[in-house]
């Protein structure tokens, strides 16, 4: 982490620039224009916790302070207004913020940055061998086109840095750093002003070479150089107003290597208890901000202690599980209690949200069950009789199978709200469950059973009751691993074969109907597979009644680390006969579709020097392979690396992504077309009345808004660029999207169209 500025060189060629921005500095015609871009890369967590940086306490790990480089950087800044400087670690300017006066105060991610209205995106971190070829062509910069489906509205310019997110060496001004300072007083000892411009002039030399503004950088009579204070908007301002043409990119940079035996990837998994964490951490406040838009609930202050406590660990180094212990800690205490602050309103909510039937009473008290991941709920242990409330926080009706951790095996009843009786299963708790470290729960089984048709935005309501009668459950079909025949267990239109040596998963199969044989524990709502390989790594294999997929639950650690031999575990599923031409699909950041080919990048040709690591992908939420020929596909979805009825129901293909309280009693709105382009006969435009899907509320009127909810759509003007794979009508600054996605709404302000893949953002004012 630095403790003063950074600075970066990034240079241009202008040939007479007017800027759209006026604070921008005056370029030079026919010179190496250098931007000065001064940053910081102060981490929200990594060798120390968020506040500890920011203080500057705990020096005896690391003695910088966050709060000084700002103090510092405005005293500088106030100086000179020709001095710029770009700051992004939000988590800490707005502490920092706070504390002043009044006067004073993953491809997806480039469609994500260009739909807020961004024009440029820089990074510092691309594999070896892809920034090798980049510099030899010239092509750092590129035009990243972000989405197939979305077309141009999610293309961004994009620049890879030289030298990652460091200065040229040997200019290198952080006081952690061995560089000289520039010393330019020829009274006195040590002055090296001429020679620190020749090193600076010989970095912009051999910088320039990667880049593809600096063709004809070297005039006649030798380098000219203007050295300019920027910023990275100012510079892709320059760059725009080269009027040239640029390369694109359509895939995206994972995975990439630092050299041919450091694939960075280990990140993608590690600290899979804090990525389920922040993942169930995620959903609640979705929840809580739709509950909190729907009933007008006005409990900002809960609201915002988690979702601080979220955008915190969204750091590169809290999500990634790259932190420090002690500062992993620090994350799962901000995520707790921001859990924990969310209970009242969720009462409040849940209150207003039910009401009592014949067979459902109200509820008084409301308890959150926050480790149902490890089958514990101490209200459910010790009741004999409890209200079971579930709210589907999607915009559609669903079915879900509950499992609520109870102690002993009885009989119960489970009433829904019309007095109907709901089938249920009693099943006992793996043993490796119950051995969990930390586990306090007197929970030895779960109660299992269907809840149907939850409403969208809703509560549905399940009244269970015990009785004293103990339940026998010898009547389940139990077989247990031991013969060295396959093992295969069928329900419904799925059979999964375990190996009779190894008592692995060997393959599923689909679609294909097979007697009942060799079941391991088989109730008439799921049928439940049990392995063990070691004290450490076990799995449950769920098969439910009909649900057509497998479901694997499974459990890794404590790992055992005494033999000082790191350890990946690796969960691997073998589908019968699909042959895939090594070619699979993961998505990006739980949106559209990556194609993946093993042992191949579709930019550069791949060194193949770590067989394991190269072909491992981040999945955020799914992995999809499919035959040859297209007519099988399977998918392998993952959980962590979602009293309202809507006046008239959305279209198939369209949910909502947000909804919750906004400024002055207004709400939030971004409804998405999640299918992408030629996915399915659901891909196609689809408009939305908002008005009338909306009518339980009284809107005046619709705004719309940028991605990022900063901007007012209709004044997003960003930057158009010619590349070179297609022939682009070059235009100056204009309303990218705004008039394509508005047009065919002019008769009806009230009607929004969605195209694929496509995310409006809207304020319903009232």
């Amino acid at each position: 982490m630095s403790l003063i500025r950074k600075v970066i060189i990034i240079l241009s060629v202008a040939l007479g620039v007017t800027y759209a921005n006026p604070t921008c500095p005056t370029l030079k015609p026919g010179m190496i224009n250098v931007h000065l871009v001064c940053h910081t890369h102060d981490d929200v967590g990594w060798l120390k916790t968020v506040d500890q940086y920011y203080y500057g306490s705990r020096k005896r790990i690391t003695w910088v302070g966050v709060q000084y480089i700002l103090d510092s950087v405005m005293q500088s800044l106030l100086k000179d207004q020709n001095r710029k400087f770009i700051y992004v670690e939000s988590a800490f300017f707005f502490r920092w913020w706070n504390e002043q006066d009044e006067k004073t105060k993953s491809i997806v991610q480039a469609s994500l940055f260009a739909q807020m209205g961004m024009d440029g995106l820089f990074f510092g971190r691309l594999d070896y061998d892809d920034k090798r070829e980049r510099w030899n062509k010239k092509q750092m910069e590129m035009v990243w086109k972000g989405s197939n489906s979305l077309g141009e509205e999610s293309w961004i310019f994009t620049g890879a840095l030289p030298n990652g997110y460091s200065p040229p060496k040997g200019f290198c001004f952080d006081l952690l750093c061995p560089d000289d300072p520039i010393m330019d007083d020829p009274r006195l000892e040590d002055y090296n002003k001429e020679e620190m411009v020749d090193t600076f002039l010989s970095r912009v030399d051999e910088q320039r070479k990667g880049y593809a503004t600096y063709v004809n950088a070297r005039q006649k009579n030798g380098s000219r150089v203007n050295l300019v204070y920027s910023t990275p908007s100012c510079y892709v301002d320059a760059l725009h107003n080269e009027n040239i043409k640029w390369p694109t990119k359509t895939d995206d940079f994972f995975p990439y290597s630092s050299d041919p035996h450091a694939f960075w990837t280990g990140y993608f998994t590690s600290r899979p208890t804090l990525k389920g964490l922040i993942r169930k951490c995620n959903n609640l406040l979705q929840a809580i901000k739709q509950v909190s838009a729907i009933l007008r609930l006005n409990r900002g202050e809960e609201l915002e202690r988690l979702a601080e406590a979220m955008a915190v660990a969204q750091h590169h180094d809290a999500v990634t599980g790259t932190a420090k212990q002690h500062v992993t800690d620090d994350y799962y205490k901000r995520l707790f209690i921001g859990m924990l602050g969310t209970n009242e309103l969720l009462s409040e909510g849940f209150r207003k949200m039910t009401q009592s039937s014949n067979s459902v009473p109200k509820c008084t008290e409301y308890v959150y069950c926050p480790l149902l991941n490890i089958s514990s709920c101490p209200f459910t242990e010790d009741q004999q009789s409890f209200v079971v409330n579930i709210y589907n926080p999607v915009s559609r009706v669903i079915s879900s199978y509950v499992r609520i951790p109870i102690i002993k095996p009885v009989h119960y009843e489970i009433l829904n709200e019309k007095e109907e009786k709901i089938e249920y299963n009693v099943i006992p708790l793996p043993k490796e469950v119950k051995l969990i470290p930390g586990r306090d729960s007197k929970a030895e089984y779960e109660l299992v059973f269907l809840a149907k048709d939850l409403p969208a935005f809703g509560v549905q309501q399940y009244l269970v009751s015990a009785t004293n009668r103990r339940r026998n459950l010898r009547k389940i079909k139990i077989k247990y691993l031991h013969s060295s025949e396959d093992k295969i267990i069928t329900k419904g239109d799925i059979s999964v074969t375990l190996d009779g040596t190894t008592n692995k998963l060997k393959y599923i199969e689909f679609g294909r109907k097979k007697g009942k044989t060799g079941k391991i524990e088989v109730y008439s709502l799921v049928a439940e597979i049990h392995q063990q390989w070691t004290t450490w790594v076990s799995q449950v294999l769920r098969i439910y009644k009909d649900k057509n997929y497998v479901e694997s639950d499974w459990l890794v650690g404590p790992i055992p680390i005494e033999d000082g031999i790191g350890k990946e575990i690796v969960n691997q599923f073998h589908f019968k006969n699909l042959k895939t031409n090594q070619t699979f699909y993961t998505d990006a950041n739980g949106r559209e579709m990556q194609k993946r080919v093993k042992d191949f990048r579709p930019t550069w040709k791949l060194n193949s020097t770590e067989p394991v690591s190269q072909n491992y992908y981040p999945v955020t939420s799914r992995i999809i392979i499919s035959s040859s020929d297209g007519k099988t596909k399977a998918a392998i979805m993952n959980d962590r690396a979602q009293n309202l009825s809507l006046s008239n129901t959305l279209p198939l293909n369209i949910r909502i992504l947000t909804l919750e309280p906004w400024r002055e009693g207004d709400i939030l709105l971004r409804l998405e077309n999640y299918y992408e382009k030629g996915e399915s006969s659901l891909s196609g435009t689809t408009s939305v009345n908002l008005k009338e899907t909306f009518a339980i509320w009284p809107i005046k009127n619709i705004e719309e808004l940028t991605l990022g909810a900063n901007k007012l759509i209709k004044d997003n003007k960003r930057l158009k660029w010619k590349t070179r794979d297609e022939d682009v009508t070059f235009m100056e600054r204009e309303r990218n999207s705004y008039t394509l996605l508005t047009e065919t709404t002019k008769n009806n302000p009230d009607i929004f169209t969605f195209s694929p893949m496509q995310i409006r953002t809207f304020v319903l004012k009232f």
